[in-house]
């Protein structure tokens, strides 16, 4: 038995036979030994594959292949897909083809989006004949290739998606509509099959008004991690919790500081703003620091910009502070209230809530502020969503609330204590962070799911 254990995960099937033998002790070790694997191997397993991920090994295309079958949760099958299509080249194109054949659909999947990485628009006969299969698993990772490189070609694919029996396939086919079209057609993934029928007839009809003519934006369709984790910040304890979008823990940090926001990073590393040590840290997957910059004030809320510098908002300074990796000031302006959230937004302005001011501005690059929303009690978050509007959080009113360009209130879900932070997901619901935990709401305001953690104060989903 400790022998079978001894080749980890690959035994896993052996170990699984072993378990159903008519022989009550070989069942009980046995079981055992398979949940020593769960817990271990794959948690090694994760580790290794974001390391290959890192350091592009571009020989380690067929390895990874040969583990998708034991990747037994969701998290690692999305590491193992995207390890796969960092490293996988030209070169591996006859095995990723052969793979695409095989008789393990995870297999067949990640070889699918790793084809259309590594050969780009060449991939696109394998990738229209694979859109047309029976499963639909395949047919989102073929049509995820053609949304990347061929967009229009895979419009009429996902909108047949959206009536997926699978709830992860419409998630993600109404996820690359949205980013495709800019629009969601009134569907939402979690709707009862009714109301999911009358959003797909509505997207039936505007593909055949404006499928060939409309302005179609680029998807970012191939990486399957994207938009796959949440990661919470904790107070009452301090701490740090990520979990799947299911709701799976994979990830735990307890920490002696507290710990305010925070942000997750594509090379699976996460920064935290800590309030009481005045700096900012970055963690690798094993909690250690690998990076810290001290700032010159409490630092309440934070974003990490593409080209690696870090914006923080000093809360009792009133201030924005925008740094470099190797510590050099970039901005540092005054602000006319306590910071309780800042982002930068795509006109590269930043976004700050203001809490104690009741305000939440637009500013420039020397805190000149653009834009303003007067008189929204004491917001703890701000967001700009995609189609402009601004996402807020309200700690007084107890509310989450969208608001127009115009400052006009459009949309709100209350009864929420202590509404800390809230994030738009692709499904058009809202994740709103609060006392006990998260909530999850629908347009309509209706509670979706809870998620039961303790007062969690910030989300980042990536």
């Amino acid at each position: 038995m400790r022998q079978l254990q001894r080749h980890g995960i690959a035994a896993a099937d052996r170990l699984a036979d072993a378990a159903a033998d008519p022989d009550f002790e070989i069942r009980r070790r046995s079981a055992l030994l398979l949940g020593e694997l769960e817990e271990g191997d794959y948690r090694v397993l994760g580790a290794a594959l974001r390391a290959v991920r890192q350091q592009k090994l571009s020989t380690a295309t067929a390895g990874i292949l040969s583990v998708l079958p034991y990747c037994a949760t969701q998290d690692l099958r999305r590491d193992a897909q995207s390890t796969l299509c960092a490293v996988a080249g030209v070169e591996d194109h006859d095995v990723l083809l052969l793979a695409t054949r095989a008789a393990n659909l995870d297999q067949r999947c990640a070889a699918t989006l790793a084809l259309a990485t590594a050969l780009g628009a060449d991939a696109l006969p394998h990738l229209t004949a694979l859109a047309t299969d029976t499963n639909d698993r395949l047919r989102l990772a073929a049509t995820r290739g053609l949304a990347e490189h061929a967009p229009r070609q895979s419009l009429t694919h996902l909108v047949t998606l959206l009536e997926s029996p699978h709830l992860e396939v419409r998630r993600d086919a109404i996820l690359l509509l949205r980013r495709l079209t800019g629009q969601a057609r009134g569907y939402l993934c979690y709707d009862e099959p009714h109301a999911r029928r009358e959003a797909v007839q509505e997207w039936r009809t505007w593909l055949t008004r404006f499928g060939d003519t409309a302005e179609l934006q680029n998807a970012s369709a191939l990486d399957p991690m994207r938009g796959s984790r949440l990661l919470i910040s904790l107070i009452q304890p301090s701490m740090v919790v990520e979990l799947s979008t299911d709701g799976q823990r994979l990830w735990t940090l307890m920490s002696e500081e507290s710990v305010c926001g925070i942000r997750g990073l594509e090379n699976g590393n996460r920064v935290f703003a800590r309030f009481d040590a005045r700096d900012v840290v970055e963690v690798d997957t094993r909690g250690k620091i690998v990076w810290k910059q001290t700032v010159p004030g409490t630092p309440n809320c934070l974003d990490r910009l593409e080209n690696g510098n870090t914006v923080v908002g000093l809360y009792d300074e009133r201030q924005v502070y925008e740094f470099s990796r190797d510590g050099a000031k970039v901005m540092h302006v005054s602000v006319p209230g306590q910071p309780s959230d800042v982002r930068r937004i795509d006109n590269g302005r930043t976004l700050v809530a203001l809490y104690d001011a009741n305000l939440v501005i637009e500013i420039d690059g020397r805190g000149r502020i653009v834009k303003r929303f007067d008189e929204i009690p004491l917001p703890e978050s701000a967001r700009r969503l995609t189609n402009g509007d601004t996402l807020i959080t309200s700690s007084r009113t107890s509310e989450v609330m969208q608001i127009d360009a115009q400052g006009n209130k459009i949309w709100s879900a209350g009864n929420l204590p202590l509404a800390y932070d809230a994030v738009r997901l692709p499904s058009g619901n809202t994740m709103v962070a609060y006392r006990k935990g998260l909530r999850e709401v629908d347009p309509e305001g209706d509670v979706v799911r809870e998620i039961p953690l303790g007062n969690a104060r910030r989300i980042s989903v990536y």
